[in-house]
């Protein structure tokens, strides 16, 4: 994993270099409020499988290359609660991204993009049945894949919709759609 973040930066890198002339450089905000529907699996037996979706707002900083774009970011994916006569369980999942679009040429002013995502999660889980207690914390690499589209207000500020898929753990996935609000300095 070590070697595929390095090969990612380096290429970016590379490609960041070769746009060095392109004026639409620069550093940028963004923000997307998602609805995020998130899965849990309990490989265990400790309760259910979990689904929870909702509203999952994202922040990011990033730069852009004019083709291409890297940014990092951070999710509170909220928390899933199961409960019935014997069994409780809660998982509380956070991520924090580093993310890799490439930008195809705009078609006016509305520009697709596709991308990479590596996502740090934080995970914790606490699950109580009658006969047991369990509770994990858990931290780890996961990859994702996200796309949209962009339109272009003016030269500093986009907007757009984005699809995203994640398998952020061994046992939690994501799959979100929404808005974005994109501002470049």
């Amino acid at each position: 994993m070590k070697k595929m973040t390095l090969i990612l930066l380096s290429s970016l890198a590379m490609a960041g270099a070769a746009n060095a002339a392109n004026v639409n450089q620069g550093f940028y905000v963004s923000t997307s409020p998602n609805a995020n529907h998130v899965k849990v699996d309990s490989k265990k037996g400790y309760y259910p499988k979990l689904s929870h979706t909702a509203f999952t707002p994202r922040l990011a900083v990033g730069y852009d290359f004019g083709t291409y774009r890297v940014e990092v970011n951070y999710a509170n994916l909220g928390k899933i609660k199961y409960r019935d006569k014997a069994t409780y369980a809660d998982v509380k999942v956070k991520d924090f991204g580093l993310s890799a679009m490439y930008n195809f040429a705009p078609s006016h002013a509305f520009q697709p993009y596709l991308g990479a995502h590596l996502i740090y999660t934080k995970a914790k889980t606490y699950a109580h049945t009658s006969k047991s207690k369990y509770s994990k914390r858990e931290n780890s690499l996961g990859l994702g894949a996200l796309a949209g589209v962009e339109y272009q207000f003016n030269n500093s500020l986009f907007g757009g919709v984005n699809l995203e898929y994640a398998q952020l753990t061994s046992k939690i996935n994501s799959a979100s759609a929404g808005i974005s609000l994109r501002y470049k300095f």
